[in-house]
């Protein structure tokens, strides 16, 4: 279904001439705009309004989407990250360390998510699906590492909607100081900056590498977590009301002239 609308904006380009300005939600999605309709597209990410603020940390490494099915599109690729949090927890700097897979799920990828569930169990990690927002909640305050693999082992030149085009769910996480640890590609690496207020990852040894380094160095850990809080409010409401008026005011200003 993703692929097959994706097709269809290909194929119909005659709503393009209808449009005087095109915006796209991160710099990816504008490359984009520009190779499949050739016209230029300025950059507004979309308002993130967390509703969760820093908690008292844990042991956790928290991942946070919706689960769909690889063959399905846009992919968070939880069943990686179990894979690689199996192969952490062998690891003695990492005896007391849990991961969690929250994300909802609809009936057609119910089968992902229950391949997701039994790979999990027998192991420190808990699998919620379609779990209440309170539960959300206060999983988030209390992460201290976040992870996020969407895109992962995917062609971005063949397939660009299966990479994620922002992140509001990284953004959220980052406000409540979590230290993320993302896939390098798309919008997640264009809202961390890599060893500033998180890290990028393109293989399995990276991600664990990073990961193994802030459950390592706690001091490191926080630092980190508080720049990711710093660099959240770049994405919010207020940030995005300024740029939209600017974009609106120039634009009335070209009218006029």
């Amino acid at each position: 279904e993703v692929r097959a609308g994706f097709d269809r904006r290909i194929a119909r380009t005659d709503f393009i001439d209808t449009y005087d300005r095109f915006l796209a939600n991160s710099e990816f999605t504008a490359r984009w705009v520009e190779r499949l309709w050739k016209r230029h597209a300025d950059v507004l990410y979309p308002p993130v309004r967390p509703s969760v603020v820093p908690g008292a940390k844990r042991p956790l490494i928290l991942t946070l989407g919706r689960f769909f099915d690889p063959e399905r599109g846009h992919s968070k690729k939880q069943l990686d990250l179990v894979e690689a949090f199996i192969e952490l927890e062998d690891d003695p700097i990492a005896q007391d360390w849990v991961l969690a897979v929250v994300g909802g799920c609809d009936a057609a990828n119910r089968e992902y998510a229950l391949a997701v569930k039994r790979l999990a169990r027998g192991h420190r990690i808990a699998v919620h699906v379609n779990a209440p927002g309170e539960r959300v909640t206060e999983l988030l305050g209390q992460t201290s590492i976040y992870w996020h693999a969407a895109g992962l082992g995917e062609d971005a030149e063949r397939h660009p909607e299966k990479f994620e085009h922002f992140g509001i769910a990284l953004v959220e996480a980052m406000a409540a100081g979590a230290a993320p640890v993302v896939h390098g590609a798309a919008g997640p690496g264009e809202i961390v900056r890599p060893g500033i207020d998180g890290f990028h990852w393109n293989d399995r040894a990276e991600l664990l590498g990073h990961t193994r380094r802030l459950i390592a160095d706690a001091d490191e850990r926080e630092l980190v977590g508080g720049a990711a809080v710093r660099r959240s409010s770049e994405f919010g409401a207020d940030r995005f009301s300024h740029r939209l008026l600017d974009m609106v005011a120039h634009d009335s200003r070209s009218i006029d002239a």
